[in-house]
């Protein structure tokens, strides 16, 4: 049975394990959440060492054949326009920005030690593959909904929108490894 492990790195990373199966909807082994523990929060690098111990552990248990995590949408984190913000703001933006940029690369280098082929989806491919559409609503907490209830209706239980993304990121990678339209 090959299995892949799927992220969606972010301050909350969801995951999913699931089988590789050519059914439309894969079986998923398992899902969470990963917080990096209480405390964590006083660095960037001490927060992304959490991540890389938790990551390399969930490896040693599940023994993944692939893995894949969803690229960062940058768009919402963006540096704003000139005059738009105060200096705080736009300072918080770029500290988001690095964070997932920085989450992102832990997770690949993590696969790449543990020499498991790895894949960066879209945010809108991961939308598109749990949901049928690459935009399922206007706003942000829209989307959210959308991907959970998706998940629900595909018989999914999930416990936030990152286990849904985790598990969209998965339907995406196993459609394609199956040459299978989403």
């Amino acid at each position: 049975m090959a299995l892949g492990f799927f992220l969606d790195g972010a301050t909350a990373t969801g995951w999913a394990i699931m089988e590789y199966s050519p059914d439309l909807n894969p079986p998923l082994i398992a899902r969470g959440t990963f917080q990096a523990p209480p405390g964590s929060s006083r660095s960037w690098g001490w927060r992304w060492h959490c991540l890389e111990e938790w990551q390399q552990g969930m490896i040693e248990k599940w023994k993944p054949q692939r893995g894949a995590f969803e690229a960062p949408y940058i768009g919402s984190v963006a540096p704003p326009r000139p005059g738009l913000f105060t200096d705080d703001r736009r300072r918080s933006s770029e500290e988001a920005v690095r964070y997932l940029m920085g989450t992102d690369a832990v997770i690949e280098m993590v696969f790449a030690r543990n020499h498991i082929d790895c894949t960066e989806v879209s945010p809108n491919s991961v939308k598109k593959a749990m949901t049928g559409h690459g935009r399922p609503g206007k706003t942000r907490d829209e989307q959210k909904r959308a991907m959970v209830a998706a998940a629900i209706a595909r018989d999914y239980l999930v416990g936030d929108d990152n286990q849904a993304d985790a598990i969209g990121v998965g339907l995406h990678v196993i459609a394609n490894f199956y040459k299978r339209p989403l």
